[in-house]
């Protein structure tokens, strides 16, 4: 096992996140300090998988040591009460707190399953929310009241309202023109079904902003049926003109090689829902992941 502590939270999620990049998952820990008013933070390193990949970040001689260590090793143990099935081990919930916090939170996207590991190690991934719902249903046909899941569900529902609430801070859109870019509920198709652009397109109607939208697909005839109001455009450069504000619902890769077309709004403020924008000096910039 390889830990590491320290009374800096910032540096531990930095460590994580290189970690995770290297499809390393570290467990995490606050075990109690000596000094009661101070708090720690743990990483530890304890399948021999993961160590063997910690090889590659560490010098020559650190190798060596673990070449090693995991020589002289046993194979890796079930804990208990848990039940190990190759890369993934399930992990029976017994109890879930729900905290309130305002912080940044990282995902990052790992190519060969395509799953996601955000901060503190949670792995998630892309479905349709009526995937999500229908788990909830046939969990409570077991008679097992799925409350991780429904709090999962309220922090979705409520992403949309915190991108516009950010976009509230910088800019009063009322009567103002916003651009909304993406429409699809995720890159590569023109669904629209669990899209956050419709909740994203409300929230700007009821503040009286004029909404000019982009999607790279039909999406926009789609969206169109639905949203008469809203003003459908060819291009992104289209929808950024003289716009007081943008927002980012569908991390389409064009949308990253975005740039000097920010220059056209009137009032450069981004609010990224998938945090795909690459943060400029002459932008104001927020960023959320949903």
């Amino acid at each position: 096992m390889y830990s590491y502590k320290s009374v800096s939270e910032q540096l531990i999620q930095g460590i994580q996140f290189l970690l995770h990049s290297f499809d390393i998952v570290p467990d995490y820990h606050r075990p109690r300090a000596a000094d009661p008013t101070t708090e720690t933070h743990q990483l530890r390193i304890s399948s021999d998988r993961h160590v063997e990949r910690l090889k590659q970040l560490l010098v020559q001689a650190d190798r060596r040591q673990i070449a090693g260590g995991l020589a002289a090793s046993t194979p890796d143990p079930q804990p208990p009460g848990r039940s190990l099935r190759t890369e993934l081990t399930s992990v029976r919930i017994r109890d879930i707190d729900q905290n309130e916090a305002t912080t940044d939170v990282y995902s990052l996207e790992v190519a060969d399953n395509h799953s996601f590991v955000t901060t503190d190690g949670l792995v998630v991934h892309n479905c349709f929310p009526k995937d999500t719902d229908a788990l909830r249903a046939a969990a409570r046909a077991k008679g097992y009241e799925p409350g991780m899941l429904d709090a999962v569900v309220d922090v979705n529902d409520q992403q949309p309202e915190r991108l516009l609430t950010m976009l509230d801070r910088h800019v009063d859109v009322a009567d103002r023109r916003v651009a909304v870019l993406g429409l699809a509920f995720k890159p590569g198709t023109d669904d629209i079904r669990g899209s956050r652009a419709a909740p994203v397109i409300e929230g700007l109607a009821e503040r009286d902003a004029h909404v000019a939208a982009y999607d790279p697909t039909p999406a926009s005839e789609t969206m169109a049926e639905r949203y008469s109001d809203v003003e459908y455009t060819d291009s992104a450069a289209v929808a950024l003109e003289d716009a007081a504000g943008a927002v980012v619902v569908t991390d389409w890769p064009e949308f990253a090689d975005l740039d000097s077309e920010f220059d056209a709004m009137a009032k450069p403020v981004v609010v990224d829902g998938r945090r795909i924008i690459e943060p400029q000096e002459d932008i104001t910039y927020e960023g959320l992941t949903w």
